[in-house]
């Protein structure tokens, strides 16, 4: 049975929550701009290679063996450049707002060969593209998931 990454980050990128009102462009690892533009915001990132890449594990359970992998998946949501017009304390409303709008959107997230394990979202501002100089508010939510594999 061949994996299904590909169907799960597909699955991710179909949520739809909205950023301030305003809806939001998603990016996957063959579309991530080096430089998003002021017009490309509020931008989605969503790449496969978080902290854990993906990780075969094999259980023995009974007379059979199961094998499932562990992806961590990362999206991140920038919303506004940092030193904009809105500082943190502006900011705050919206990437809460976006925040709880999204752990409603992933529990959405279970089919009968994958499960999520773990959402882990967190709200501050971060540097894009590293050693940029550049730093945006962002949400950061980063997926544990258990594909199952017979």
């Amino acid at each position: 049975m061949a994996s299904q990454l590909v169907a799960i980050v597909a699955a991710i990128k179909a949520l739809s929550p909205t950023y301030d009102g305003k809806a939001i462009s998603v990016r996957d690892a063959t579309t991530i701009p080096q430089t998003p533009s002021v017009a490309d915001l509020p931008m989605r990132l969503i790449t496969a290679n978080g902290n854990q890449g993906g990780m075969a594990v094999r259980k023995t359970l009974g007379a059979g063996t199961v094998l499932h992998y562990r992806w961590v998946i990362t999206d991140v949501m920038l919303g506004q450049q940092v030193g904009m017009g809105r500082g943190l304390k502006d900011q705050s409303s919206p990437l809460i707002q976006y925040a709880a709008d999204y752990v409603q959107l992933a529990r959405s997230l279970v089919t009968g060969t994958w499960q999520l394990d773990d959402v882990a979202i967190t709200m501050g501002t971060e540097e894009y593209p590293t050693e940029s100089g550049t730093y945006f508010h962002v949400v950061r939510c980063e997926y544990t998931i258990r594909e199952i594999i017979q």
